[in-house]
């Protein structure tokens, strides 16, 4: 049963590489991306062999498609790497983008911001920083503008928005303006699960770290490890969860100083776990700190399966939580990316509703991400 779990992953993997190293003509002129596809054609015809059955396990969760494979659940929850429900064409090519396409960026994650960021400079863009949208201006059925906090108002033919799809069109659109149906699908909808992160800088050097070059490794520090469906409401989820165990000075020494190495540790979370983490109707208490502490502690005890004696060469620690996620980003729930993909929990339908939809109610109102 492994065995033909694995060929099906590689050839999801083969169809994903595919798919994603297609001529696009978001990035190509029209011209080039049709001079470009008969290469790609050719060189990618094998993997797209694999398409039909590819797309229609787009709508299967994972775990009900390894169930077809292999009884035991312990089993079952290893091999879907802890993603609940999620789609399983989409699960099973995960470990494609794990083994092959999961890289830090040089420089540290702002790297990639910044290179968006010049980019639109460069073309003659502008970038209000601190600016946060209260409304989107609408006007004859159209988006026309927004409307900043303290008022300025900002006109353009087309809004493009990265921000929560709940509080968009929750807080942000005249209500006139969404339809019913449309809004209760959203306020019904399951955001992604969110996420508890341990930052630590170690007194290490990253050659000593003993993960045998992998600066990236999934982690179950027991094989009775918890469902991630069970992160709301159970206190020893944190204890068994599936971790991420990663080490990003492997690739990029300038991250750290001589001698020393930065360690991430990160498992899913919930912003119902703990009594909503001892907040306060969301804001920090003495209690949510000490949670904080509490749960990054367990985290860094099971890190140390792998890197033996890390709590004692720490010398800094910064943790996030889902309330952290929430506070820099607006995302419902502290999600970490938009709403679930599970195939019958998405208001948009599933995993094929996800992909290039990108239209709104809202004429020249569009919508990226998940």
């Amino acid at each position: 049963a492994l065995d033909r779990i694995r060929t099906e992953a590689i050839a999801f993997c083969r169809v994903m590489e595919a798919m994603t190293k297609a001529p696009k003509p978001m990035y190509l002129s029209p011209g080039k991306a049709i001079l470009r596809a008969p290469g790609w054609f050719l060189k990618h015809a094998s993997g797209l062999k694999g398409i039909k059955k590819f797309s229609g396990l787009l709508d299967t969760p994972i775990d009900e498609y390894l169930a077809t494979f292999v009884k035991d659940r312990k089993l079952i929850r290893f091999l879907s790497v802890g993603n609940r429900g999620n789609a399983a064409a989409f699960g099973m090519s995960f470990a494609y983008a794990m083994m092959d396409y999961y890289y830090p960026a040089r420089g540290g994650v702002r790297a990639i911001p910044d290179l968006l960021a010049r980019s639109i400079l460069e073309k003659g863009g502008e970038i209000r920083y601190g600016a946060l949208v209260d409304r989107i201006i609408v006007e004859n059925g159209k988006a026309s503008g927004v409307e900043l906090q303290g008022g300025e108002t900002l006109r353009a033919p087309f809004i493009i928005n990265n921000g929560d799809l709940r509080r968009t069109f929750t807080e942000m659109v005249p209500p006139s303006q969404v339809p019913g149906d449309y809004l209760r699908r959203l306020q019904q909808a399951d955001p992604g699960e969110s996420v508890f992160s341990v930052y630590l800088g170690v007194d290490m050097p990253t050659a000593e770290i003993p993960t045998q070059g992998c600066g990236h490794i999934l982690h179950m520090p027991t094989y009775d490890t918890l469902d991630v469906a069970e992160i709301h409401s159970n206190p020893d989820f944190y204890n068994r969860a599936l971790m991420m165990v990663m080490v990003p000075t492997l690739h990029d020494r300038s991250l750290a100083p001589e001698g020393k190495s930065v360690v991430i540790l990160q498992c899913a979370a919930s912003m119902r776990s703990l009594d909503h983490w001892g907040t306060n109707s969301g804001k920090p208490t003495k209690k949510y700190r000490s949670l904080k502490k509490e749960i990054a502690s367990r985290l860094i005890r099971n890190a140390e399966q792998i890197i033996p004696g890390l709590s004692t060469r720490i010398e800094v620690q910064i943790e996030s939580t889902p309330f952290t996620l929430h506070r820099y980003t607006l995302n419902s729930a502290g999600a970490s990316v938009g709403w679930t993909a599970h195939p019958r929990e998405t208001f948009r339908g599933g995993l094929k509703g996800l992909i290039g939809s990108s239209n709104t109610p809202v004429r020249n109102l569009y919508q990226v991400c998940l």
